[in-house]
């Protein structure tokens, strides 16, 4: 089996995401590869923080992005879609805020934490024919398309307090130039609960 270097990975995401994901690639190369440029790094670093797996809430299909060796180790079935994708995260506040008549005050009425929206990036790169990948464009259509919500794994995620959600929109899928055997994908999921089914009465 052909190999990518991690160079040529650097560079795939200098051309589908611009120089600022040179960085992001940097950094999770380091911790996982060890180090790649004069950046100081971490001794044995856990690196499983990167790695992230849906789980879809009724088939049961698992789709995995991180590194493969450390998402092996888990012992779950899963698809391999590629590295580690970048994450974005935003969040607002449910609140009505009132202004006072003539005054430069105002009265805010605070109803909670609206859901977190995941922004999720990241390369489909065929590693070993080194052709369009198109089984990888495949399945995430697939994976985007599907009816439901997915459990999501993973410290990413966990850390903001995510453990499920819908895929609502941004689904995007586009070129890198340069590269035919990479596809940039770009997808939005919003932060949900599992469904809770209350009967009442007897």
């Amino acid at each position: 089996m052909n190999s990518i270097s991690i160079s040529e990975i650097i560079e795939r995401y200098r051309a589908g995401f611009g120089y600022v994901a040179i960085n992001v690639a940097v950094a999770v190369g380091n911790r996982v590869w060890g180090k790649l440029v004069d950046i100081p790094t971490l001794n044995d670093p856990d690196v499983r923080y990167a790695d992230v797996i849906f789980t879809h809430s009724t088939t049961n299909k698992s789709y995995a992005f991180g590194n493969e060796a450390t998402l092996n180790e888990i012992g779950q079935d899963f698809l391999y879609m590629g590295p580690c994708p970048m994450l974005s995260f935003t969040q607002d506040k449910n609140a009505i805020i009132t202004k006072i008549d003539s005054s430069s005050l105002e009265v805010i009425e605070d109803f909670g934490i609206e859901p977190a929206v995941a922004r999720m990036q990241g390369i489909l790169i065929n590693q070993e024919e080194h052709e369009y990948p198109r089984e990888l464009v495949r399945a995430y259509k697939e994976f985007y398309q599907t009816n439901g919500t997915y459990k999501v794994s993973g410290q990413i995620f966990a850390d903001q307090g995510i453990t499920e959600v819908f895929l609502s929109g941004g689904y995007d899928i586009q070129f890198v130039e340069g590269f035919v055997d990479t596809v940039k994908y770009a997808v939005t999921a919003r932060q949900t609960q599992p469904s809770e089914l209350k009967v009442i009465g007897g």
